[in-house]
């Protein structure tokens, strides 16, 4: 099976650059896959992308080497299944707050025993290969979202599902209900409350988050993050526009 060099890259503590599509075209997805991300996010859920659409965006990213990823609309098995049977290789899910929430999002995303994922990657084995029933669940990326205050109240809980990568949505949407200041310092406590040996249980580690945090404030956020937990910032994943990606 194809392997999924974000993964890699991840758990090798490198910097993984992406960017993400809201516009229904297929060329545009091309133009942007071209650019050199390692990742290329198709936004089923705030972009204005239907199901037909996001698959020919999906076999435009993969005359590239980036990985095709989906943000789905809602934590619903049958759209992720659908995305991932398209060809996705991570599936960015939005608004999980409960530890029942994470675990029903790994399992649809997961075959058995390790979830109920129901098989049929119609698109799917010709991009990944032949083999994909046998490698899918090793190398697919599970990406929660943490976006509210329950959700952070079970921060823990959350985290303990095996098979997750977690990420957060750190801004000032009415969820949280805070200024840019304020958003900055929570974001800044709430990723120094994160425990090592709970995050130690997902699939990846401290350093390879994808907290989705606006670019504007991001390496701020993360070199503050990174000298409260007292690692290396580089090893933190951050998510840029195209214009930051290129000034680097």
């Amino acid at each position: 099976m194809r392997e999924n060099t974000v993964k890699r890259a991840w758990r090798d503590g490198k910097v993984v650059y992406g960017c993400w599509l809201s516009i229904p075209s297929s060329f545009s997805a091309e133009v942007m896959a071209h650019q050199g991300y390692d990742y290329v996010c198709v936004d089923m859920q705030h972009g204005v992308i239907d199901y037909q659409t996001a698959v020919t965006m999906l076999q435009a990213i993969s005359t590239t080497e980036a990985m095709p990823f989906v943000r789905v609309p809602w934590n619903e098995p049958g759209i992720i299944g659908k995305v991932l049977d398209a060809g996705a290789y991570g599936v960015v899910i939005p608004l999980v707050n409960t530890r029942e929430q994470a675990e029903a999002a790994v399992g649809a995303c997961r075959y058995a025993p390790d979830g109920y994922r129901s098989f049929g990657p119609v698109r799917a084995t010709y991009y990944a290969g032949a083999d994909y029933a046998t490698g899918a669940n090793r190398e697919i990326a599970c990406i929660i979202m943490i976006e509210t205050t329950t959700a952070l109240a079970n921060i823990d809980d959350i985290l303990s599902v095996p098979g997750n990568v977690c990420g957060g949505k750190i801004t000032g949407s009415p969820f949280l209900r805070m200024d840019g200041q304020a958003v900055f310092k929570f974001a800044v406590k709430v990723l120094d409350e994160v425990a090592r040996e709970t995050l130690a249980q997902c699939d990846l580690t401290v350093g390879d988050i994808d907290w989705l945090i606006p670019h504007q404030a991001n390496m701020r956020i993360l070199e503050a993050t990174a000298r409260k937990l007292g690692i290396d910032a580089s090893k933190l994943v951050i998510t840029v526009d195209r214009q930051e990606f290129r000034n680097r």
